[in-house]
Formats: C-alpha cells, structure tokens, sequence
C-alpha cells in the first residue's frame, strides 16, 4: 500500500522577498514577505 512519506526535512529558496529594515543594534533584519518554515527556526539570507 502506497503511503504518504517524511517531507520535513528539505531546503526551500524564496525569492523576490525585500528587506525592509536593518536593526544593527539588536541584530534583526526585517523582511517584507512570506518565509516558510517553523516559528523559531533558523533562516538562512542569500545574496
């Protein structure tokens, strides 16, 4: 029987997103946009 696998796991690139604000003090960049992914993870900025 055919089931549904693990999809948790994988690597999703956003493009197209624009970055709002640079908070230098407190380390933040504010970033206008969808992102996915779980609350408190970690998202990873490409140039």
């Amino acid at each position: 029987m055919r089931m549904g696998g693990r999809m948790g796991n994988d690597r999703v690139k956003v493009q197209n997103l624009k970055v709002m604000r640079i908070i230098a003090d407190k380390n933040l960049i504010v970033v206008s946009g969808s992102i996915p992914g779980a609350k408190n993870s970690f998202v990873v900025l490409e140039k």
